[in-house]
């Protein structure tokens, strides 16, 4: 363990001080706070039974660009972290805040650490704000303060005795928000919209990754003139296993959604024809250009003998052909991809399966269907881990005369016919490959291994 000199002598002209990944440090020096025309400080580090240290922070009104005050849990007393008066620091532009897990869960105390981040408001210029390990009960009435109209990145980390969110719906600048590890957080509802006519207006970005108890998202049993979300592009939940109500389905500008490890939470692929201006628990693809899909329920809410195949496409390509690349893995039950997949799907470049153990084949009957769609735009096709799988495409012999199969094997499937490279791994059970591989005039690169039943 280290200790920094001491803040004395010539030292006092100090502008710079840099202590970035300085985890062997012990303690801060003695009278930093002397330093009176300090303009810089990477990592202010408050030590066990030093806690009062943190005062030293008050004369460094010059403080500028990115700060990070780490081992707040050794502030015992809130006078102490008024004193810092971090609120009089208005060149600093990112702060971290930071709490060790290096103290007992007995030896801290709620109360104080709520009381403690209360007392460390930044000055509401502030654009990036860290919250990391703090476990008081809720957060302070500054987080999320409309009055912070500069922030535009917030995380809020760990905070794991919290049981509800800040109304982070009010900040208007807000574009990348990420929400971690907040361990008892069981309903995200009307409060993290903060009440708001246009709540989120400038959000991009939206994490939720590691929420064990989380239940119920409910931010949209309000009025209908409230659009919240307005700009949101890219939309990440995992982790999440209790998952399992209504996610939002009014996201216009959405491009990006990821939803992994959410067991419990069903998607439906598309709204039934039938009822279409009902609500349904139903996400919205319209927007979404990259889709990733692991452990979760996925509903075809369409059965085949509900409407056509007309019907049927018109409906997937409103609602899906935006989708250029996507993901899917680990998903239960999956036995082969819906029927209308590719009518929606078409402007499908990259398709990822990974992981599906009831996945027999990619598509039912596709002879049967191969004339009467556009061929999507597929490009690169990659299937991993699928022990059940057989062959891409399952045929019916009645709908399969020979003649046509032939006529396959001499066109090749215009399915495929786009594909740039085809990658097939462990999939032992696999028989067969697609007829008319030769065919295929944008192939470059094929991969085939551990498949040890292919035979043809």
């Amino acid at each position: 363990m280290k200790k920094l000199p001491t803040a004395t002598g010539n030292l006092i002209n100090l502008r710079h001080l840099d202590v970035t990944g300085a985890n062997s440090l012990q303690e801060m020096p003695p009278k930093i706070g002397q330093l009176t025309s300090h303009q810089t400080l990477s990592n202010f580090i408050v030590s066990k039974g030093n806690g009062f240290m943190i005062r030293e922070l008050r004369n460094l009104i010059h403080l500028r660009g990115a700060l990070c005050i780490s081992g707040l849990d050794n502030v015992v007393d809130v006078v102490d972290a008024k004193a810092a008066k971090l609120y009089e620091k208005q060149g600093l532009d990112e702060l971290l805040m930071e709490w060790s897990n290096t103290n007992s869960e007995d030896s801290r105390n709620e109360k104080v650490e709520l009381e403690v981040l209360d007392m460390l408001q930044p000055d509401n210029k502030v654009k990036v704000l860290s919250i990391n390990g703090y476990h008081g009960p809720i957060f302070p009435t500054w987080v999320g303060d409309p009055r912070f109209s500069n922030m535009v990145h917030l995380v809020l980390q760990n905070c794991e005795k919290c049981t509800c969110l800040p109304p982070l719906g009010q900040l208007p600048s807000l574009a990348k928000l990420y929400i971690r590890g907040m361990k008892r957080l069981e309903n995200v509802g009307l409060d993290f919209l903060g009440g708001c006519s246009n709540p989120f207006p400038a959000l991009e970005t939206l994490h939720f990754w590691d929420m064990p108890e989380w239940e119920d998202w409910s931010p949209f049993e309000v009025d209908e003139e409230v659009q919240a979300f307005a700009r949101l592009s890219e939309l990440s939940i995992q982790s999440c296993p209790k998952l399992l109500g209504k996610l939002p389905d009014s996201l216009p500008c959405l491009r990006k959604l990821e939803i992994l490890k959410c067991p419990q939470l069903v998607v439906e692929w598309l709204p039934s024809p039938t009822m279409l201006h009902q609500k349904r628990n139903t996400l919205h693809f319209s927007s979404v250009t990259s889709l990733s899909l692991s452990d979760v329920s996925i509903l075809d809410s369409i059965p085949n003998q509900e409407v056509g195949d007309e019907v049927l496409a018109t409906v997937a390509c409103k609602h899906l052909s935006s989708v250029t690349d996507m993901k899917i893995e680990n998903v239960q039950k999956l036995t082969c991809l819906p029927r209308w997949f590719f009518h929606g799907f078409t402007g499908l470049q990259e398709l990822r399966i990974h992981n599906c153990e009831e996945l027999t084949t990619l598509w039912q009957n596709e002879v049967r269907l191969q004339h009467k769609f556009p061929a999507p735009a597929l490009q690169h096709l990659e299937i991993e881990n699928c022990p059940q799988l057989i062959s891409l495409f399952e045929e019916e012999e009645e709908d399969s005369p020979q003649l046509q199969r032939q006529q396959q094997e001499q066109e090749g499937s215009p399915y495929l016919m786009g594909l740039k490279y085809l990658g097939i791994d462990n999939c032992e059970k696999l028989e067969k490959l697609p007829g008319g591989l030769h065919a295929l005039k944008c192939l470059q690169k094929m991969k085939v291994q551990t498949c040890p039943s292919l035979t043809y």
